[in-house]
């Protein structure tokens, strides 16, 4: 009983890895780099989040939406000269089983959300950011509901996520 009980943890872990392989991978290989910013939160963070006190029904559904949540993963790189290498090469690095949502685009910066689908449900979610001089790739992954994304982001103060309420205010017109 105890080896089958090991058995399906150690699947558990794989499935729940193999989410965000890709973004592992690219995470991994700059994240010992000192020039680079790195913030990984646990599914456990997340869940101490749900012990707090919410005064209104807003902050109660954002508050659902983070305990779907299994993890986030940011990496950044701020005053860089080579920001657009960095954003090439992790949208070549996430150009296989990841479906492009939303690019944003404009004279200062290039952002681009992608997503990565399992039976209809949304379990990871990309978002590349290349400015003039800086660098962000983050992954948010678990049970995914972009509705609340935007203000996921912006609680968790994940510049560029407010980007996502665009993609609301498309639906609801």
């Amino acid at each position: 009983m105890r080896n089958i009980a090991i058995i399906v943890l150690c699947m558990l872990g794989n499935i729940a890895f193999a989410q965000n392989s890709e973004f592992i991978k690219f995470y991994n290989k700059y994240s010992t780099n000192q020039d680079f910013t790195i913030v990984s939160v646990n599914e456990r963070m997340i869940s101490l989040f749900s012990n707090f006190e919410m005064e209104n029904e807003e902050d109660k559904e954002l508050m659902q939406a983070i305990s779907k949540i299994k993890g986030i993963k940011l990496i950044a790189k701020q005053n860089s000269s080579n920001s657009k290498l960095l954003y090439n090469e992790a949208k070549s690095a996430f150009a296989k089983g990841y479906d492009e949502l939303m690019v944003v685009r404009d004279k200062d910066a290039n952002m681009q959300f992608l997503i990565k689908e399992s039976g209809g449900k949304i379990n990871e979610l990309i978002m590349l950011v290349d400015s003039d001089s800086s660098f962000v790739a983050a992954s948010i992954f678990g049970d995914i509901d972009l509705k609340q994304m935007s203000r996921v982001g912006k609680s968790l103060s994940i510049s560029g996520m407010e980007n996502l309420k665009k993609l609301d205010d498309m639906n609801e017109k």
